[in-house]
């Protein structure tokens, strides 16, 4: 880990340099290392370097950035969109299809809303959230996610159990971005949205909720 996270370093100043160019975006299967991603952030700032780290880091990012090069080649539009990565399926179940469903597992179905899903995490419920369309790229960020109480000493191993996972798998957190920096240290970011960095806790914050601290003292997390 320390040794790719050093060469890749080279890489990035390496790359700003030869290119006399601050904005340095990252791409491809090694960007999705998000303790990597967080180590660069102290050394490029240091070089006035600003890192943008793909969210579909994969072939796939790639090719969308290609293809965004493209557009702007040729149309020579400057314009910079935001862009959303929730491009994946969208369902829409008939009525039927639910009542099918609930027929089948014995289950109960009612409307639910922040208030119900709020009321059945802090009873220590898992709840699965399948809404919209699914996220692209790999992390689950609120429209395929499973929600669970981060306070919850023994949380990871009810939850690795339910999924069936090892239990070395860290856990991330999704939090309010107005209220990120009381909780993590972005060093210098604004905001992660995209789970992309694992990050220091801010001191005092690692025991309020254990569930989701990795075991180098890091959270991988999500503003919203």
């Amino acid at each position: 880990q320390k040794a790719t996270q050093e060469k890749a370093l080279d890489i990035i100043i390496s790359a700003s340099k030869l290119a006399d160019r601050k904005n340095v975006v990252l791409t491809g299967g090694y960007a999705l290392n998000c303790v990597a991603n967080y180590s660069f952030l102290e050394k490029v700032n240091e070089e006035g370097i600003t890192l943008y780290v793909e969210p579909i880091s994969s072939d796939a990012g790639t090719a969308i950035g290609a293809a965004l090069w493209g557009y702007h080649e040729e149309s020579r539009d400057e314009q910079r969109r935001g862009r959303d990565i929730y491009l994946g399926p969208e369902y829409n179940y008939q009525q039927s299809d639910i009542d099918k469903l609930v027929s089948e597992f014995n289950c109960q179905m009612s409307d639910a809303d922040d208030n119900s899903v709020v009321e059945l995490i802090t009873e220590k419920n898992i709840v699965a959230m399948f809404q919209g369309r699914s996220e692209s790229g790999p992390r689950a960020l609120g429209n395929r996610s499973i929600l669970y109480d981060p306070r919850d000493p023994d949380g990871k191993d009810h939850v690795n159990t339910v999924k069936n996972r090892e239990y070395f798998r860290p856990f991330a957190g999704t939090i309010l971005a107005e209220d990120v920096h009381e909780w993590f240290d972005l060093r210098g970011m604004e905001d992660t949205p995209h789970m992309m960095y694992a990050v220091n806790c801010q001191e005092g914050v690692a025991e309020k909720m254990p569930c989701i601290i990795h075991v180098d003292g890091t959270c991988r997390i999500q503003t919203v």
